[in-house]
């Protein structure tokens, strides 16, 4: 007879009020337990079958079980469906570990360390991650679990694979520890003026006071030179800098801080449209700042100091219509510096709405006065899990300046145009982002332009240059930690010249 049963249940569906047969129970979105212990969970509760109105009961005592055994985030849903019991299982997936408070080494060493079987959140696995962490490494943190939910629209590449739907929550974990404590953060940046350029930076607090923090800074470029007259390659030092800043403790409602700032700026260019084959440039200097916080994520800082610039070495052609010195010059500094953030409770570091900038005023021994402005602005506008960009940059010299205060073009257009350089410039970028797998991969495609006054020589003034630049790109998320950029793209300039050029950026993401 139940074999009879079975087979009806099986042809016709089982009828509203008969039982279940358990065999034809499923269970489906479950990744880090099989069907074979959910269904030995309904055998040890005495379900042989399930009548109508038991699916439901059953699957709040499945979900109650998973929450007993530290799976806090599980949610089970049942429902009847051609003379079967489907269960919808979500175990707890996590979207991604995200580490907020320490630096890219690590980071990376605690995304290696914390694992989660198949992503499924489970509070004493992460408990026991505290405790180990604690004893082990004496990393000390707190965490919190951020449900997120976007309306996306599109399939997505994580439900291609497995066939479920996209995790909705995230594991925020805090280092107990002062923000400028964050160890070492390394940085990667590709483009075309200064080559590969590796940044290493440390900070720490407690040097000379118990509040105060510190933050040391390196970068090394390397660059393709071509020699002259031979043009023959071969690769050099590009750039070095040194930057080391120290913050006295915070005053007057945490809101005042005073900090010292020396660094050290050693630049080699070839700028053959201005006939020079070969320079090397270098900027030291310090500054006293008085910052100001007057609102989260929003800060105005003051200082004064000098800097000596020397250029030790130029070599131009021996027909140069335009010969240029090499020179040292000692000048005084005072600058008026900003940075606005909109979105203060972001956790991207990388996308936050954001408006930065400072003004510079210089006066050298002989009493002759520079300006210098500069701002950069970016907006990004989720579309559910696709981006989309908008940055603007800008540069403006006035005074008297020399050739060796220009900004380079290619900072303003994706890597393209290395070789202009200029006193004044405005440009502005547009960046679509789609999303094949939420914000792990995406791909992307740009549109930069700027508006630039070449390099002036005397009194002679050149029509000003309009250059655009277009191209694809691809985006990742490495380790839920590391965010890395790579583009390719090519663009014209308005005197009539064409570059392409590839760009990378490897920065961190929290």
């Amino acid at each position: 007879m139940g074999l009879v049963v079975f087979a009806t249940c099986l042809l016709f569906g089982a009828p509203a009020d008969e039982p279940y047969p358990l065999a034809e129970v499923r269970f489906v979105g479950n990744v880090a337990l099989e069907d074979s212990y959910y269904r030995a969970r309904l055998l040890e509760w005495g379900y042989g079958s399930l009548e109508p109105l038991i699916p439901k009961r059953a699957a709040k005592r499945l979900e109650d079980h998973l929450y007993r055994n530290s799976y806090t985030l599980a949610r089970v849903a049942a429902e009847t469906k051609d003379g079967r019991v489907i269960f919808h299982i979500d175990e707890g997936r996590l979207a991604k570990i995200a580490f907020f408070g320490g630096g890219t080494g690590r980071t990376v060493q605690l995304q290696l360390l914390m694992s989660f079987p198949k992503d499924v959140f489970n509070r004493r696995l992460l408990n026991e991650y505290q405790e180990t962490f604690r004893t082990k490494l004496g990393v000390r943190f707190k965490y919190e679990v951020v449900e997120q939910e976007r309306e996306h629209k599109g399939m997505q590449l994580g439900t291609i694979i497995d066939g479920t739907t996209a995790p909705r929550h995230e594991l925020h974990i805090y280092l107990e520890q002062s923000p400028f404590d964050d160890g070492w953060i390394f940085h990667l940046d590709i483009n075309s003026t200064d080559g590969v350029l590796l940044g290493l930076s440390y900070g720490d607090h407690a040097l000379f006071f118990k509040k105060d923090e510190w933050r040391l800074r390196v970068d090394v470029g390397a660059n393709l030179f071509r020699e002259t007259p031979t043009f023959d390659s071969r690769v050099g030092l590009s750039r070095g800098v040194m930057d080391a800043r120290w913050h006295t403790p915070p005053f007057w409602r945490d809101r005042l801080r005073t900090f010292v700032w020396a660094y050290g700026d050693y630049l080699v260019r070839q700028r053959p449209l201005e006939e020079i084959d070969f320079y090397r440039w270098v900027r030291t200097g310090g500054l006293i700042n008085l910052g100001f916080e007057w609102k989260r994520g929003q800060n105005l800082a003051i200082g004064v100091g000098g800097e000596l610039r020397t250029v030790p070495f130029l070599q131009q052609p021996p027909d140069a219509a335009r010969p240029i010195s090499a020179f040292s010059e000692w000048r005084l500094l005072s600058v008026l510096q900003s940075e606005l953030i909109f979105d203060v409770d972001n956790p991207r570091d990388d996308r936050h709405h954001q408006l930065e900038g400072y003004a510079k005023y210089f006066r050298n021994a002989e009493g002759k006065d520079q300006w210098a402005l500069f701002w950069e602005y970016q907006f990004v506008h989720e579309i559910g899990w696709h981006d989309f960009w908008v940055k603007s940059r800008g540069t403006a010299l006035a005074g008297d300046f020399g050739i060796m205060d220009e900004d380079r073009v290619s900072q303003h257009i994706r890597a393209l145009f290395p070789l202009d350089f200029s006193p004044r410039i405005f440009g502005v970028s547009g960046e679509f982002r789609y999303s094949v797998w939420r914000d792990i991969f995406k791909l992307a495609v740009f549109v930069d332009s700027t508006v630039y006054e070449p390099t002036r020589f005397g009194t002679v003034i050149e029509p000003v240059r309009f250059a655009t630049g277009a191209g694809g790109g691809v985006c990742m998320l490495l380790l839920d930690s590391g965010q890395i950029d790579v583009y390719y793209g090519g663009g014209w300039v308005s005197d009539d010249r064409w570059y392409h050029a590839i760009a990378m950026e490897i920065r961190k993401a929290y």
